[in-house]
């Protein structure tokens, strides 16, 4: 079976499927029966992907697997004040 956001839809043997990126693409598939479900998955992403899992309040960063909680997300300049204090005097007075 596979959920998305417009619902449940069986999935048959050679059924092609298409996810769109973002929220409207989520999806997720599961195997209601005792045989094996196989499938093929292909992606057009090089490189570095992110997956948000909003049943369980996750993000994983694929291709490393580093799944972490979206609760921990923070926001970008968190850390970053005083930094100009950070380095020495003769590099920032160089102008």
């Amino acid at each position: 079976m596979l959920r998305t956001p417009d619902g449940f839809k069986e999935v048959n043997q050679k059924d092609v499927i298409f996810f769109e990126k973002g929220p409207s693409g989520a999806h997720q598939l599961y195997n209601h029966g005792d045989a094996a479900c196989v499938y093929l998955d292909l992606r057009t992403t090089v490189g570095i992907d992110v997956c948000e899992y909003p049943d369980s309040n996750k993000i994983n960063i694929l291709p490393y697997l580093e799944v972490y909680e979206s609760s921990a997300k923070v926001n970008y300049y968190k850390g970053e004040e005083n930094v100009k204090e950070k380095w020495p005097d003769d590099i920032v007075n160089q102008s």
